[in-house]
C-alpha cells in the first residue's frame, strides 16, 4: 500500500471529500491521509505481524519443545534398547557357554559310558574264564576226591598208618598219576 507522509497543510479547501484540481479546475478524490492515520495503520500491521510473529515463535517453541521431548524419549529408547542388546549378549554368551558344558559334559559321559561298557566286556570275559577254571578245578577235584577217599580208607583199615600224610609220604617212593595229590 503506498502510502505518503504529509508535512504541511495544503492551500486547498476540501469539499465534500473531494479536492479541487488545481490546473484542469476538477476536485480529485482524496488519496492522501494525514501521517497520524498513517503511523496508527502501520501501528496496527506492525502489532498484527508482531502477534503473528509471536504466534509463530508460540508454534516455533511447542514444536521445539515437543522435539526435544521427543529427542529425550528417543535417547531413552536407544538407552533402553542399548542395555537391552548388552542383556541379550550377555545371555546369548552364558547360553554359548552351558551349551559348550553340556556338550563337554556330554562327551565326558559318552567316554565313561564306552569305558565301563568296555570293562564290562573285559569282567563277562574274566567271569567266564574263571567259571571255566572253576569248572575244571571241580572236575579236577572230583578226580582227586576218587584218591582221598580211597588214602582214607587205606588209613582206617590199615594199622599201619596213622595218619594220611603218613601214607602220602611212603607214595613218594611210589608213582602216582596225579601229583596234585600230594597238596591234599
Amino acid at each position: 500500500m503506498a502510502s505518503t507522509f504529509i508535512t504541511q497543510r495544503a492551500n486547498v479547501s476540501i469539499r465534500d471529500g473531494v479536492e479541487p484540481d488545481t490546473k484542469r479546475g476538477e476536485p480529485l478524490p482524496i488519496t492522501h491521509t494525514s501521517q497520524c492515520t498513517e503511523l496508527l495503520k502501520a501501528q496496527k500491521e506492525l502489532e498484527k505481524v508482531q502477534e503473528q510473529l509471536n504466534k509463530e515463535k508460540e508454534n516455533f517453541k511447542e514444536r521445539m519443545d515437543a522435539f526435544k521431548r521427543d529427542e529425550d524419549r528417543l535417547r531413552e529408547k536407544q538407552e533402553e534398547l542399548r542395555k537391552n542388546v548388552t542383556r541379550f549378549a550377555k545371555f546369548m554368551k552364558e547360553n554359548e557357554a552351558k551349551r559348550k558344558r553340556a556338550e563337554k559334559k556330554a562327551q565326558d559321559e559318552q567316554k565313561q559310558r564306552q569305558q565301563k561298557d568296555e570293562e564290562i566286556l573285559n569282567l563277562k570275559t574274566m567271569k567266564h574264564d574263571f567259571e571255566e577254571k572253576r569248572t575244571k578245578m571241580i572236575t579236577s577235584l572230583d578226580e582227586i576226591m576218587v584218591y582221598k577217599e580211597y588214602l582214607e580208607l587205606v588209613h582206617e583199615v590199615s594199622e599201619d598208618f596213622q595218619e594220611v600224610s603218613d601214607i602220602l609220604m611212603r607214595s613218594v617212593y611210589i608213582p602216582l598219576p596225579f601229583p596234585s595229590i600230594l597238596h591234599l
